[in-house]
């Protein structure tokens, strides 16, 4: 499995500890049913409409090599668990949640149920994320 990216925070904003080079954006379209969040506000929305539903949040930022590898795999899962909400986030986009969730590594999942952290995942592991969600689902 990949090891995760290694961020602190610094100003605001999220850089990495190691040497990556940051890719063109356009890291948005995701594919499957994952929903790019873009603000808090959606953030918050997107969790309480989920009411008892699992929630999987993918904490992820362009430069991430792990991260583009998982994100296939995390788009198949939207599709393979239609009653569970993906949700995909930006710590360059959307650093104050980042560090509300204490992030800090790259990849790194959080399931919620009822907004309730019920699993985490650091790293881009395919088989204990898919374990995960099935557990959880």
């Amino acid at each position: 499995a990949a090891t995760p990216v290694a961020i602190r925070a610094q100003a605001g904003s999220f850089r990495t500890l190691q040497h990556c080079k940051a890719p063109a954006r356009g890291f948005a379209s995701t594919g499957g049913r994952v929903v790019v969040i873009t603000s808090d506000a959606e953030f918050n929305q997107q969790v309480k409409d989920a009411a008892d539903k699992l929630v999987v949040m993918y904490w992820t930022a362009v430069w991430c090599g792990p991260c583009r590898m998982i994100k296939p795999v995390y788009s198949a899962l939207s599709e393979e668990h239609p009653t569970v909400q993906f949700l995909q986030i930006d710590v360059d986009d959307l650093g104050s949640l980042a560090q509300r969730h204490n992030i800090s590594a790259m990849p790194t999942f959080h399931l919620l149920k009822g907004g309730q952290k019920v699993a985490e995942l650091v790293g881009a592991d395919p088989n204990k994320l898919a374990a995960l969600v099935k557990e959880h689902a």
